[in-house]
């Protein structure tokens, strides 16, 4: 590569990179502003597909360490307002055996989410962002499936620019797994199934 092309090669990416980062501060500024507008009745989704947590137990037999089940975490960070205008934070996980990250086991997952925000609150409006997985979550087929879901709701769908993705429901899934590894590393509980991760995470994160 002469000098010549490499400047050029240069240029290309800087244009492409000043675009890539005007594009995130503008949907940054757009998930700020949905924050701060939420009205009664209205709910931000921030969801996402945590790292599955791979059970591991304090005395095993060495064979233990191969084939290890894991747990797969879809966490959710639920912003809306009280009844005094007052912004809500409700940290939600789903914890499945399934390893299930499809398009069909995503919106499981949200409705489930929507299921258990609607026990505190009544929801008239949705709005979800997540990151742009397209296997997850950008697809044809998750945007027909989402025009007969919940139809008695407004559900829109905003997607964060790629490689911008992380946000709090990181921290939920991210927490949840450290104090489950760190409560069974002390010998203090057994962790078998999803179903006893379920109840190590409600008893040690309420």
């Amino acid at each position: 590569m002469d000098q010549r092309e490499f400047y050029k090669n240069w240029e290309k990416m800087v244009i492409e990179l000043k675009d890539h980062i005007y594009r995130k501060r503008i949907l940054v500024d757009a998930y700020n502003s949905c924050k701060t507008n939420l009205e009664q009745g209205e709910a931000i989704f921030h969801v996402g597909y945590s790292k599955s947590y791979k059970n591991k137990q304090q005395d095993k037999i060495q064979s233990a360490y191969f084939g290890q089940s894991t747990f797969s975490l879809f966490t959710a960070c639920v912003y809306h307002p009280n009844n005094n205008g007052d912004l809500i934070k409700r940290p939600i996980a789903v914890v499945s055996e399934s390893s299930d990250h499809s398009r069909i086991g995503a919106l499981t997952c949200i409705d489930f989410v929507i299921r258990e925000v609607e026990k505190h609150i009544t929801l008239t409006k949705v709005i979800l962002w997540s990151d742009g997985c397209a296997a997850q979550f950008r697809s044809r087929f998750v945007f027909k499936l989402i025009s007969t879901y919940h139809l008695d709701l407004q559900i829109s769908w905003h997607y964060n620019e790629a490689h911008h993705g992380k946000g709090p429901m990181d921290g939920i899934g991210g927490t949840l797994k450290n104090v489950a590894f760190r409560q069974v590393m002390s010998g203090k509980i057994i962790i078998n199934s999803a179903e006893d991760f379920c109840k190590a995470a409600n008893q040690f994160c309420p």
